[in-house]
């Protein structure tokens, strides 16, 4: 699962906390919250909420759309805890817990489960300044998935996270951006790893991979004409390899190209063709290529509704 799936799960689980401020006039609390979802860390994330005196509970507001659910809610001492979830389509089981440290600071986790993943958000407070809160909601305020999955769209352009581009339309804005940095050979290798081949990069983009695989054999870049180039490799294998001896082969300039040849000799019967070109082993170490992007963006719908049941069940 990319990390389209991870920001929608914080925007998620980001819609908790200031609905927690919504019972009474108190003070603005700045909470900090990071959120690991799916083997992936996300980057820090910074909000102000003006929290009532007393956390009595998670308020709720009565929507009768809602399918989501708040219980089991315990305010102990310096501890509050909850349990959530959500029925429907996409369901959702939660729970949450906050310790206060004095009267100025607090921390907790927030643990979310749906069927295509898991998440754990870690959070810090510390109280700031008197508030005054009205007791009505506050005005509806952009959807904060929304900000975090351009967040990510524009990381993805950056890292040239091909899977965001290449598969479904969350990206579709800054597709133009990612395909401006494919001008190198190092660029089209780099995203080739993270989720396409050259052809859908090329296909995506505009671009030629025949293009790339000529400039590619023209320059001697024989690790990439390697892994995307059938053709420009068995040219090139013919050029430098053949009638080289193995000690030769693994010598030199070209020689861990020239490494994985068998020649015609070796095997007459293929006459000369490509498929006498034995493929050669994938460097160590490689980067393994992105799960399917579609499944990444299927569980981004289910984060996404997900985000909008919370956004039912508390007022903010």
């Amino acid at each position: 699962m990319n990390a389209y799936a991870q920001s929608a799960l914080l925007a998620a689980a980001l819609l908790l906390f200031p609905s927690l401020a919504l019972a009474e006039p108190g003070y603005t609390w700045e909470t900090t919250v990071e959120v690991t979802a799916m083997g992936m860390t996300m980057p820090p994330q910074t909000v102000q909420a003006c929290q009532p005196r007393q956390w009595r509970e998670p308020p709720q507001e009565k929507n009768r759309e809602s399918d989501c659910k708040v219980s089991d809610f315990k305010h102990v001492g310096n501890k509050m805890s909850w349990k959530m979830k959500c029925e429907g389509k996409h369901p959702v089981t939660g729970s949450g817990e906050i310790t206060f440290q004095g009267e100025s600071y607090y921390s907790g986790v927030v643990k979310m489960s749906i069927p295509e993943g898991e998440s754990l958000m870690k959070m810090s407070g510390k109280r700031l300044t008197a508030c005054e809160y009205t007791g009505k909601p506050p005005l509806a305020s952009a959807d904060p998935s929304a900000k975090l999955t351009a967040q990510q769209c524009k990381q993805g352009v950056d890292k040239l996270d091909a899977g965001l581009f290449l598969h479904g339309d969350v990206c579709n804005s800054y597709k133009q951006a990612f395909c401006d940095r494919l001008g190198s050979l190092d660029a089209v290798e780099q995203a080739s790893r993270k989720g396409g081949t050259i052809g859908e990069l090329a296909a995506t983009c505009g671009k030629s991979a025949e293009g790339w695989c000529n400039q590619a054999a023209a320059t001697d870049r024989v690790d990439f004409v390697s892994r995307h180039c059938p053709a420009q490799k068995a040219e090139l294998l013919v050029k430098h390899c053949e009638g080289r001896d193995a000690t030769a082969q693994g010598a030199g300039k070209y020689g861990a190209f020239c490494s994985g040849y068998q020649g015609k000799a070796e095997h007459p019967a293929r006459q000369g063709t490509v498929q006498e070109v034995a493929p050669l082993e994938e460097s160590a170490g490689a980067e393994a290529p992105a799960a399917p992007a579609d499944a990444a963006n299927k569980a981004l719908d289910a984060i996404g509704d997900t985000a909008k049941k919370l956004k039912g069940l508390f007022r903010f």
